[in-house]
């Protein structure tokens, strides 16, 4: 499945697109894909959003094109990500003014997104989807 993160992302009704990172497109592989949690989450404890967001810049997090098209095709979404709500920090959006990530998880056998706003706390069930490869750094 080749994504290009370069298009235009979805942008739900009335929200705006703050951020938008763009990476080389490429064909997805889990294994070139890592689920971060900071060190707190990781500890059992949260951390707010915007403070994750910060601790991640640099990095090479995907973005809402990746989260579509995993919805897209949600035969290629690994099993490691059942029961967690995988943020695609990539893409940042604005609504009602706050910020916003859109988040992937399963309910009821069905792959589905839910919007996860910035000023709340993210937990150990909420890792950011990252690149580990090198090259889109």
């Amino acid at each position: 499945m080749l994504i290009d993160p370069r298009v235009h992302p979805h942008i739900p009704t009335g929200w705006s697109v703050v951020v938008h990172s763009i990476t080389a497109p490429r064909v997805w592989n889990f294994d070139s894909t890592r689920l971060y949690r900071s060190r707190a989450q990781s500890e059992g404890q949260r951390v707010l959003g915007h403070a994750l967001c910060a601790e991640i810049r640099g990095m090479s997090a995907y973005n809402a094109n990746m989260l579509d098209a995993l919805l897209a095709s949600p035969h290629e979404i690994p099993s490691v990500c059942e029961g967690s709500f995988v943020l695609f920090m990539g893409t940042v959006y604005a609504y009602d003014g706050r910020l916003y990530v859109r988040a992937l998880f399963r309910l009821f056998n069905v792959w589905r997104w839910r919007p996860e706003c910035l000023d709340y706390e993210f937990g150990i069930l909420q890792p950011v989807a990252l690149s580990s490869k090198k090259d889109d750094e």
